[in-house]
């Protein structure tokens, strides 16, 4: 194929802080997101790559608020309901990493006999609607609307209590379109802390209703905090957070690894090691254009299944595009070729999408921060945020390969054949 660029990408090693108040060491942009807290600030952006640890990064803020107040409440927004989903699992993970007893209040979890300190909600329609026609303990046949059920979730009372939920379902609340809106207002509006995910993927509609949203949330109840996570945030968002909260603090994970800079944020803990938290990737950019020949594309992705050796673990191949309709006729002509695939787009239910397989054919829907372990990727990168999203998907757990299709104007450069990731 013509105008081909292979490029190594060297992976990332950061140092870890021995930062007192907590069992586990943390990367600097964690130890530094647990001491804003004690600052002016009423806003923070985390700039970190995938794979580094942001939501531990905003969990040990909301950890710090516990410790100070013997209690903290916060919102976690996530822009999907499948990350959500990953990202509850990913929560629950960490804290009891860090000797805590959480507990999942969802549709699929439930609480179990033993004493928990920290209580995660799953607050979406998806989940309220579970409970709704399900037998479910936890909600009491009395209260059956989403909005009571919601409400109900939220009474319950723990050291720490996390709400994860998207901004679709806040603005509902906040619009007063659920039952018992003013009870789930009172109580999410009191939260300490407001964390939102992946805030580069808002725009148009969906950001305008973000940010009427988290504005009123703003001046509802007392004083709060908002945390930004994102990868790739861009200078419009930067400048859109300075209008809403005034000055804004912006911490990028990079620029911390240096010791002399965290000496000048006042970040003096002690270096006890070090963590990989990405590793080397193989990248060959092709041509958008060779997209259109999807016999072409079904051949790449039988000589990468067919040379990577297969785990219950792993995923050999994972392959994200832009359109729904393309992702549906390269899944059908790969199965034709006997391999197993799963699909992960939206002409596939939520409940049906399934990491697993010989190759992974989605869109969009799985370049937002889900982890999953994959040896190749080949990806539509016909813009920047979603080339470093979907770049992003590999490398995470090991070392692997990836294939952009770019548009025809980068590769008619001279890209050097080694690049740090960052």
């Amino acid at each position: 194929m013509q105008n081909q660029q292979s490029i190594l990408v060297k992976g990332q090693i950061f140092p870890l802080l021995d930062v007192p108040d907590f069992k586990l060491p943390l990367l600097p942009h964690q130890a530094y997101a647990a001491d804003w807290i004690d600052s002016d600030s009423k806003s923070l952006i985390i700039q970190a790559p995938t794979g580094s640890g942001k939501t531990l990064a905003a969990l040990s803020s909301v950890l710090r608020i516990a410790s100070k107040n013997r209690k903290a409440t916060a919102t976690f927004l996530y822009p999907t309901n499948e990350l959500i989903k990953n990202q509850v699992a990913s929560m629950s993970k960490s804290l009891s990493e860090l000797g805590l007893k959480p507990r999942v209040f969802g549709a699929s979890q439930y609480p179990g006999k033993e004493d928990y300190n920290i209580a995660i909600i799953e607050g979406t329609g998806e989940v309220l609607h579970a409970l709704a026609f399900s037998n479910s303990r936890l909600v009491s046949t009395r209260f059956r609307t989403f909005g009571s059920i919601l409400a109900n979730l939220l009474a319950h009372t723990a050291w720490i209590k996390i709400l994860a939920t998207n901004p679709d379902s806040l603005y509902l609340v906040i619009s007063a379109k659920y039952g018992s809106s003013a009870q789930i207002l009172t109580e999410i509006a009191d939260a300490d802390i407001f964390v939102i995910d992946e805030f580069h993927a808002y725009y148009g509609v969906s950001l305008a209703n973000l940010i009427y949203t988290l504005k009123m949330i703003d001046l509802l109840g007392r004083s709060k905090k908002f945390i930004f996570l994102s990868a790739t945030p861009s200078v419009n968002l930067f400048n859109i957070v300075k209008k809403m909260f005034g000055e804004v603090n912006i911490v990028k994970l990079s620029d911390l690894a240096a010791q002399q800079q965290r000496q000048s944020l006042a970040l003096n803990y002690n270096e006890c090691g070090a963590r990989k938290i990405s590793h080397d990737v193989r990248l060959s950019l092709l041509p958008a254009r060779s997209l259109d020949n999807i016999e072409y594309l079904k051949d790449l992705v039988l000589q990468i299944v067919n040379k990577t050796n297969k785990d219950r673990e792993t995923v050999p191949c994972v392959l994200i595009l832009n359109s729904v309709l393309d992702a549906v006729s390269i899944a059908r002509v790969l199965e034709n070729s006997g391999l197993q695939v799963s699909q992960a787009h939206g002409l596939i239910p939520k409940h049906q999408r399934k990491i697993y397989g010989d190759v992974v054919v989605g869109t969009s829907a799985i370049e937002l921060g889900i982890d999953f372990q994959a040896h190749s990727v080949i990806f539509e990168g016909k813009d920047a945020s979603s080339f470093l999203q979907r770049f992003g998907r590999v490398g995470r757990h090991f070392e692997g390969n990836a294939i952009g299709f770019v548009p025809e104007r980068i590769l008619q450069n001279e890209l050097s054949s080694y690049f740090e990731r960052e």
